[in-house]
């Protein structure tokens, strides 16, 4: 098994693109994917945010 204490170690790094039309909740999706979090009322993300999420799935650590 990997260490957990090194945070740079991952098995994988799979990048993720999420599009789609202006308002439809992209944003809290993603907030709500990787930080558990919802906001009702949210400002337009204008241009690209970046949101990470580390997963470990049968002893490989994987970097959303």
């Amino acid at each position: 098994m990997k260490s957990v204490i090194n945070p740079d170690y991952f098995d994988y790094v799979i990048k993720v693109v999420v599009i789609g039309d202006s308002g439809v909740g992209k944003t809290n999706m993603i907030l709500k994917y990787t930080q558990d979090t919802f906001k009702e009322n949210y400002m337009a993300t204008l241009g690209v945010d970046f949101k990470f999420k580390t997963v470990h799935c049968e002893d490989k650590f994987i970097k959303l």
